[in-house]
């Protein structure tokens, strides 16, 4: 703005020349009485004030034809363009002169430039605008589609599960069965002083043990989700050395089996130092969700932390957080703190 201000102020001091060659005080008051004005509308924040002097000056004009000079440097502003077509007519009509034109035609132009300005920068300001809510879309559509596989995947994977735990119990466990019958009706049908009947007996005995392993198999293999998730429910909510606050987020339960048992591990061993180490009486934990990561927080008040030195129990929890490439931290703020983030997946 100061720019085009000092050559719309050399343009009007030329034009001034020419058609009111006065007296050097003279000119050097009307300059500065121009500059005065100019730099208080500049300074004005309403709009009102600086139309109202507009208007001032074009009726000074009339009175004052040297007013019309000071006209210009008043309207260089975007939004007067109008105004400054109002004023060109009137200031040539009360000067007769050409020359009266050239500064305000150059204000004007200078106005139309502002605007253009002032619409580019209104245009990219709604483009940003744009860019931003786009951006925050794809970003809760990103988060969608994550939770959306990890779901599928988990559901994926329970299916697997299930059918290789079908498969064990609808094919070998029936084979083992069947073996085990065969086996026990020779045993059964055998004398007492059969040579062969003791290799008989541990034979069933073992098919016996086989049996029940496939069972304990099949079952583990249809609930250790579920397990691992309820294991996990049941060591916050059976903690009675003190109160115990989770805040886990809702999905929680369909977290692989992996990070389940890292966080009942990490629960387990900080629970444990609470009892044994500490005079806490209140123990809040909290599970967060992110797009990429989660993250899972303990945090005890107590205040008899005997040492700064991470134990085995620490150590271990590091170690396997790190070996599933995430990374955990303990710290001593208004009692004892462990926090663990795990990639999500």
């Amino acid at each position: 703005m100061l720019f085009y201000k000092i050559i719309l102020l050399l343009i009007s001091i030329i034009s001034y020349y020419q058609i009111y060659p006065l007296a050097p005080t003279q000119d050097v008051l009307i300059l500065l009485i121009i500059l005065i004005i100019s730099i208080i509308v500049q300074l004005l924040p309403n709009r009102f004030l600086r139309i109202s002097i507009f208007i001032l000056t074009i009726i000074a004009s009339f009175i004052f034809p040297q007013a019309a000079f000071l006209a210009p440097l008043i309207l260089i502003h975007d939004e007067f363009y109008i105004f400054t077509l109002i004023a060109l007519v009137l200031s040539y009509l009360n000067t007769q002169s050409v020359l009266i034109l050239i500064p305000y035609a150059t204000t004007l132009f200078f106005c139309f430039q502002f605007y253009r300005q002032k619409l580019m920068k209104k245009q990219y300001h709604e483009l940003q605008e744009a860019h931003d809510t786009l951006e925050l879309q794809l970003s809760k559509q990103n988060e969608a589609l994550l939770l959306a596989t990890s779901q599928a995947a988990n559901s994926a994977k329970n299916q697997e599960r299930n059918r290789i735990a079908r498969d064990i119990h609808d094919h070998v466990g029936h084979l083992v069965a069947r073996s085990l019958m065969m086996v026990g009706a020779i045993v059964d049908t055998s004398m007492p002083d059969n040579p062969q009947l003791p290799m008989l007996q541990t034979v069933h005995d073992s098919l016996t043990n086989a049996l029940d392993d496939i069972r304990k198999t099949v079952h583990n293999l249809h609930d250790s989700q579920k397990n691992n998730y309820q294991t996990f429910i049941d060591m916050l909510t059976d903690f009675y050395f003190c109160k115990l606050n989770y805040d886990l987020y809702d999905d929680t339960q369909q977290l692989d089996d992996a990070i389940l048992e890292t966080l009942i591990m990490t629960t387990k061993e900080s629970l444990t130092n609470v009892i044994k180490h500490s005079n806490a009486t209140t123990v809040d934990i909290k599970l967060e969700q992110f797009p990429t990561f989660i993250r899972y927080q303990i945090h005890d008040n107590g205040t008899n932390i005997h040492d700064n030195h991470p134990g085995l129990g620490l150590a271990s929890i590091s170690e396997r957080v790190e070996n599933q490439n995430g990374y955990a931290s303990f710290s001593q703020n208004d009692g004892f703190l462990t926090v663990i983030t795990l990639p999500f997946k």
